[in-house]
């Protein structure tokens, strides 16, 4: 029996993961102290983690990194974080695995099975697949298969058919798809499911199984508003059978016309059967025609849909070859039309509010720049109060520009090799005023080592640690410390990362705040004690490295000392 490894700080969610583990033949257990998580990880010496990465005190990515350093666990992060950048980075750190919240359960399983078997191959083979009447489904290859004939599924498919076949023997509403999907129904595109359902029963027509998961289950007709697929041939029917009653009313007033003037019976059945004969035909080869313009479309829909550029499949469909249809494509193409106009319009407003934000903090700085100027022309006790002032205000003009900097890459972005020393010390020369006042000295270590950073982004981030060190300093009245110091660690065979320490010894972060202090807008009891805190700098400094592929640590001991520690992966020199 293997054992998995919960690391969660939400109570819900851990009991939640560690309960299915059990139901599945696991056997998991969870951490509940997150102190030194590295260290209790690799104590427990599990056969797999799964690890949050917003953990209380310390980045779940860092808490990766560490493992990784010292062992060879599988690692499967589940966590809130969604973007691209997020699961390239924890992939990064070391990483086998990256599963989003809110997560099916169905889908966690078979990822954990998937990592098992790639790290021990043995054990996981099973639990991939599912077996219901001689039809088997391979959740780790995305394929269905029936008598030797295969079909591969996409994504959607795979989850819905892995939730069907698993409940065969019940009754599976369209609300329970929605929800084992989704989470939630609110949050679903019910045309989305209603196409992904349609293609999922074409697909399993074509490897020709017919018959239903269960007598009397109704799976295949419980998902969609009406009890069919949109474009079957019953709805069709359906569709038409107020026209299909009228005419068929006209045709019982001719037949009792022609009785009343003696038409023989012969001939009125011959007329029945050739009006009905040819209505059917007339309907089936209508049916025929309108079922493959709709399909196509749902595939084009489909394969875009899985890329993430659905909207194009308007443009992308066939031409149409009756006027209900091309009503109906033109249709989607003003919706399609209406909705790029709506991102194209929100995206040129993004970049007016970046350029009227970089362009104010440039015409903002040159007054704050002139009062410094007089400021250190003429010194006196108001003329360093007023320059101290205007020290603050450019920090926080500082932090309005990275924080619109921060939602994109497209502008003052540069990555290269930089020497640490040559950013600390810029940092260092940048905030010495701020330092100085407050007392605080800085005490640099080993400092001579080359990352891949951007240093324009990298100094601000030091600016803001320093800064806090400031705020937060020392309430005896004695000269603070702020200590800068630089390892090189080896995290695999020929993998090493720098990690950057920005340690002081000032008051500290009571327990209760260290989980929340990258939030934004967090402030805590700290600031406001202090009144000093806008809840942004250490937001940003979290934001801004994990643009750049950083991981960020934080450690502290109230009234004592707190340490942030930048963790930069590994670049071409040692």
């Amino acid at each position: 029996m293997r054992r998995l490894l919960v690391v969660e700080d939400d109570a819900a969610i851990r009991d939640g993961i560690v309960c299915l583990l059990r139901r599945n033949g696991y056997a998991a257990a969870a951490v509940t102290d997150f102190v030194d998580v590295a260290g209790q990880i690799l104590a427990a010496a599990p056969d797999l983690v799964l690890l949050d990465l917003n953990l209380p005190g310390v980045d779940g990515g860092f808490t990766c990194r560490e493992v990784r350093a010292a062992s060879q666990v599988p690692i499967i992060a589940v966590t809130s974080r969604d973007t691209d950048m997020d699961e390239l980075v924890t992939l990064s750190a070391g990483a086998d695995d990256f599963v989003t919240k809110p997560y099916n359960e169905q889908v966690l399983l078979a990822r954990i099975s998937s990592v098992l078997k790639r790290s021990y191959g043995e054990g996981a083979a099973a639990s991939a697949r599912i077996s219901v009447r001689g039809v088997t489904l391979d959740t780790a290859r995305c394929e269905v298969s029936f008598e030797g004939r295969t079909a591969e599924l996409t994504k959607n498919e795979l989850r819905i058919l892995a939730l069907l076949m698993r409940s065969a023997g019940s009754v599976v509403s369209r609300q329970r798809i929605q929800e084992e999907l989704w989470e939630s129904d609110d949050f679903v595109d019910d045309n989305t499911l209603t196409v992904n359902v349609s293609h999922l029963r074409q697909t399993l027509g074509r490897i020709a199984w017919r018959a239903s998961l269960a007598p009397g289950a109704a799976w295949a007709t419980s998902w969609s508003r009406g009890g069919e697929k949109p474009v079957s041939l019953a709805a069709y029917l359906r569709d038409r059978l107020p026209s299909a009653f009228v005419r068929a009313a006209a045709l019982g007033l001719v037949v009792l016309a022609l009785a009343a003037y003696g038409v023989e019976s012969g001939v009125l059945a011959f007329v029945t059967v050739a009006f009905l004969a040819g209505e059917a035909t007339a309907l089936l080869l209508d049916f025929w025609r309108r079922r493959g313009f709709y399909r196509r479309l749902d595939r084009t829909m489909e394969g875009l849909g899985e890329h993430g550029v659905g909207y194009l499949a308007p443009e992308l469909t066939q031409e149409p070859s009756t006027l209900e249809e091309a009503a109906f494509l033109n249709a989607l193409r003003q919706a399609s039309k209406s909705m790029a106009d709506q991102v194209a319009a929100m995206r040129a407003e993004q970049r007016d509010y970046r350029d009227y934000v970089e362009t104010w903090v440039h015409e903002v700085k040159t007054p704050i720049a002139a009062g410094r100027l007089v400021a250190a022309n003429n010194p006196g006790p108001a003329t360093d109060a007023m320059d101290a002032e205007l020290g603050r205000i450019e920090g926080y003009v500082e932090q309005a520009l990275y924080y619109a900097r921060s939602t994109t890459l497209d502008r003052d972005f540069q990555v290269r090799e930089v020497e640490l020393s040559d950013v600390v010390r810029a940092a260092l020369r940048r905030n010495a005023r701020t330092l100085i006042d407050a007392r605080v000295t800085p005490e640099l270590g080993e400092l001579g080592l080359t990352v891949s950073a951007d240093p324009k982004w990298v100094e601000f981030m030091l600016g803001q640690l320093m800064g806090n060190a400031a705020k937060y300093r020392r309430e005896d009245g004695e000269a603070g410390r702020l200590r800068l110091w630089a390892e090189r660690r080896q995290t695999g065979m020929d993998a090493w990362e720098t990690l950057l320490f920005v340690e002081d010894d000032g008051v500290g972060i009571p327990p209760e705040d260290l989980g929340r202090v990258f939030d934004r807008g967090f402030t805590g009891s700290n600031g406001r004690r202090y009144a000093r805190s806008t809840g942004m700098g250490l937001y940003l400094v979290r934001e801004l490295a994990g643009k750049m592929g950083l991981a960020v640590g934080i450690a502290s001991e109230q009234g004592h000392w707190t340490r942030v520690t930048l963790a930069f992966p590994a670049s071409a020199r040692r």
